[in-house]
């Protein structure tokens, strides 16, 4: 891992050790829902389950049902459930948070259909494609009616159901909805810089390097799927979470430049770069424990797969404050999901949810040039902080299960 990296991991961790795991020294529900996202993060799911049921039945017998702490309650309850791989009991509690939101929450309400994303990504777990598949399509119905055509939030529910529809057998409908997604977020990505205004802005070489990348990716996660479907699941999930992040400085600019590229082109370059080749046969679990470990360790990387290409794309990262910005932010929320996957947790998506929310509280009260001067410093926990630092810590206190 660069060294920059494992300063920004260090500083995460010191953060953690600063108070982000509260003690519950009450038992009011509010208490008791604090002491579950605690236990919860350590790992400790049994306890924190109980804890969180505590936490509802003070919470209804106080103000009834169907309020938005109920709700809110019921969806980190369900995650508890889930990471505990109580899927039955998951479905329960998400269902009756949805449930709870339609008759409570304002129709325009952007936390109206939290529980049911957070129910059709369980279905996803369960391998329940057929279920998951009409839960996405009302969440994308409510999502198109009120939410802008370019919001992240619509882009990203389109794409979960076409990966869904691939599950399904159903290739057109996924491909229509995936270019769909596309679309929807090109025009604000190209505003702002992310993709570049002209086709040509790439040297063929950069073109080949973007699409070599693509080749080993795919190939790489479609064996990472194998992986997870051959009961490797949380843990490797986890890891491949962690290996995605890591390898964010090529991935940034490969899907770049990537975007600019023709169909057409993209897929002649495919063939002579590919030279017929197909994915490697489904891996035994000798072979996913293996990859597991690497990613772990962070030995597992594009760099290493294909060194030239690699480098030709780190040469327009490195040209990029945009994208270097968002490898440094990544690298905050990966120094976060290592803390939390040592002290036990096994679950990619909430960690990765949580730890997220850690890193826009960083962001929220300090500027990306005073974050630059932060790490610069190499800060450490027995040093001077700056003055947002407090600030940023009690901010990201706040994060808890289910925290989006």
């Amino acid at each position: 891992m660069p060294m920059h990296a494992m300063r920004i991991s260090v500083c995460f961790v010191m953060l953690l050790a600063c108070g982000l795991v509260l003690a519950a020294q009450s038992d009011s529900w509010q208490q008791l829902e604090r002491r579950a996202a605690a236990l919860y993060h350590d790992g400790h799911f049994d306890d924190a389950a109980g804890a969180m049921r505590g936490a509802l039945a003070q919470l209804e017998n106080q103000s009834g049902h169907r309020s938005a702490d109920q709700i809110r309650l019921l969806d980190s309850y369900g995650a508890i459930l889930k990471a505990q791989k109580h899927y039955a009991e998951a479905e329960q509690a998400y269902g009756r948070a949805a449930a709870y939101s339609d008759l409570s929450l304002a129709e325009d309400d952007r936390n109206r259909m939290h529980s049911l994303w957070d129910l059709a990504q369980l279905y996803v777990v369960e391998a329940k494609y057929s279920q998951a598949e009409p839960v996405y399509r009302r969440v994308i119905q409510w999502q198109q009616k009120h939410l802008d055509l370019q919001d992240g939030d619509l882009a990203n529910s389109q794409q979960e159901l076409s990966q869904v529809y691939t599950k399904l057998g159903r290739k057109d409908d996924a491909d229509r909805l995936a270019r769909r997604a596309f679309a929807a977020v090109e025009v604000p990505a190209r505003a702002h810089g992310l993709i570049p205004a002209l086709p040509d802005t790439y040297s063929e070489a950069q073109k080949s390097a973007a699409v070599a990348i693509d080749i080993v990716r795919r190939r790489t996660e479609a064996t990472f799927e194998e992986c997870i479907a051959h009961a490797q699941d949380d843990e490797f999930r986890f890891s491949l979470h962690i290996w995605q992040v890591e390898n964010l400085d090529v991935t940034l600019p490969a899907d770049h430049v990537l975007a600019t590229i023709a169909a057409d082109q993209r897929n002649a370059l495919a063939t002579s770069l590919d030279h017929g080749k197909n994915p490697d046969a489904a891996p035994n679990d000798a072979l996913c424990q293996l990859l597991s470990a690497s990613m772990r360790k962070g030995q597992s990387s594009y760099a290493q797969t294909d060194a030239e290409a690699a480098q030709t794309l780190h040469a327009i990262y490195a040209a990029d404050n945009t994208m270097r910005i968002a490898k440094r932010d990544a690298d905050f929320t990966l120094g976060c999901m290592k803390q939390r996957y040592n002290a036990g947790a096994r679950e990619a998506a909430p960690t990765g949810t949580l730890c997220a929310c850690q890193t826009r509280a960083i962001k929220s009260r300090a500027t990306d040039a005073q974050i630059d001067v932060w790490l610069a410093q190499n800060s450490n926990a027995t040093g001077k902080q700056p003055a947002w630092f407090d600030q940023a810590r009690a901010t990201a206190a706040q994060c808890a299960v289910g925290t989006q």
